[in-house]
């Protein structure tokens, strides 16, 4: 039996730090994203969740179990074509980041992005569905398996 850590370097949101998240505000921006949607709808009707809440989401993301963060990760990507990672750390809170990484595996527009275009994009998709003020700050989430 083998044990690998790792950190996740990136600039975003802790999600814990977000309070109160409307379910009725997140499912309105699940309508944004067009193809995503289709998804989510489909799997609420599988599922039979005719209201769903946050926790239902967990079940949504049946590999990382990241829930909301990765309905947001989604909803980004198809709308904004920025790629953003959904990551937990051993605590079990939850980030959405935007990550370091090589140029090399980045688009031309995820290279052109500066600090306070990813403030921008964060404060855009969550002050959606949250009131609370949105901290957006440098983290480096360690987790392992």
């Amino acid at each position: 039996m083998s044990w690998h850590g790792w950190h996740t370097y990136g600039y975003g949101v802790k999600i814990s730090e977000l309070g109160e998240i409307s379910m009725s505000k997140v499912v309105e921006l699940v309508q944004t994203a067009p193809n995503f949607a289709k998804d989510f709808n489909k799997w609420l009707s599988d599922c039979e969740i005719k209201e769903p809440t946050l926790e239902d989401l967990e079940e949504f993301d049946t590999y990382h179990c990241l829930g909301l963060v990765t309905v947001l990760k989604e909803i980004i990507f198809e709308v904004e074509k920025i790629e953003l990672i959904a990551c937990d750390d051993f605590d079990g809170e939850k980030y959405l980041l935007f990550e370091q990484t090589y140029p090399w595996r980045m688009t031309e527009l995820e290279k052109s992005l500066k600090e306070e275009d990813i403030q921008s994009l964060m404060v855009k998709y969550l002050s959606k569905i949250t009131d609370a003020a949105i901290t957006i700050d440098y983290y480096d989430p360690e987790n392992g398996g």
